[in-house]
Order: C-alpha cells, then sequence, then structure tokens
C-alpha cells in the first residue's frame, strides 16, 4: 500500500513538473508578444521632437508646434519702479492759487480762516512755451470753521488732474 502511494506521488511529482514547464513555456510565449507590443507602441509615439528622426518622417501625425511663451514682464508700474508722472524740478512757481472750500465764499470769517488754511496737495501746470510758466495750485483746508465749527477744504479746478501737468 505505501509503495503504492509512492507511485501515485511519484507520478503527481512528474505531472506537476510537466505541468510547472508548460505554464512557465506559456508565461515566455505571453510576455514575448507583450514586449514586441511594447517596442511597437514606442517607435508609433516617437516623432522629430522626442526622438532623432527627421521631422519630414512625421507624416500627417505631426506634432503640434509648441506655443511662444513670453518670459518678459507684464508693461505697467511695479513696485520698487519709478512712477511715470512727471516730477517739477523748480525752485518755486510763478504764480500760486489757492482754493478754498466753496461753501466758504460768502463767509463773514473768510480771511480770518484763509489765514489759517493749510495747504493739503499741490499741483503744478506747466505750460512750456518759450518761456516756463509755472503756476502752483494748492488745496487748502481749514481744521476748525469759525461758522460750521467743522474741517473745511477746498477743491481743485475741473482741468487740474493731477500734481504736475
Amino acid at each position: 500500500m505505501i509503495e503504492q502511494l509512492l507511485m501515485q506521488v511519484n507520478t503527481l511529482t512528474v505531472a506537476l513538473n510537466s505541468l510547472q514547464q508548460s505554464f512557465d513555456a506559456q508565461t515566455a510565449l505571453i510576455t514575448k508578444p507583450n514586449q514586441t507590443i511594447q517596442e511597437l507602441k514606442e517607435q508609433i509615439n516617437k516623432n522629430s521632437q522626442n526622438s532623432s528622426k527627421p521631422p519630414s518622417s512625421d507624416g500627417f501625425k505631426k506634432p503640434s508646434p509648441k506655443k511662444f511663451t513670453q518670459t518678459f514682464r507684464k508693461e505697467g508700474w511695479r513696485p520698487g519702479r519709478p512712477s511715470g508722472y512727471l516730477f517739477a524740478v523748480i525752485a518755486g512757481p510763478d504764480d500760486v492759487i489757492g482754493y478754498m472750500p466753496s461753501a466758504c465764499e460768502g463767509c463773514p470769517h473768510y480771511q480770518m480762516c484763509k489765514g489759517t488754511a493749510c495747504v493739503v496737495e499741490r499741483r503744478h501746470v506747466i505750460d512750456a512755451v518759450v518761456t516756463v510758466n509755472v503756476t502752483g495750485h494748492q488745496l487748502l483746508e481749514i481744521p476748525v470753521c469759525m461758522l460750521h465749527g467743522d474741517n473745511r477744504k477746498g477743491s481743485f479746478p475741473a482741468g487740474i488732474k493731477v500734481t504736475v501737468q
């Protein structure tokens, strides 16, 4: 009985070995076409931009041209860069006009308030003809209005928009 079992074990071992060999052979057969398929895919994906092939070999499936990426900065003002405004480098304007708040025009304390008014902002108009005539425009502010008791500030005329023009 033991001899029969040993013979059956030997037969099963031989069968198992033959199955293992056929399995290995089939695995080898499957891997060869897979490798071939992978190599063919790589060949198909090659073009003149990712290999040493000439551009004429690309055929009808030419890769889209790379978009031009501009590396320059946008135009315009950037922090740390001087602004685009004109600066008046002058000793002083030829004429100075002060603008009081429009509400103060008929006030009985107008002259007193005008004496206490502070310059809040300055703008210059440069008329360059044969001679340069600079008119200084000053925005005046009254800290405490004698009539109304509040803070009053003048306004520039409509044509004067920037500090130097």
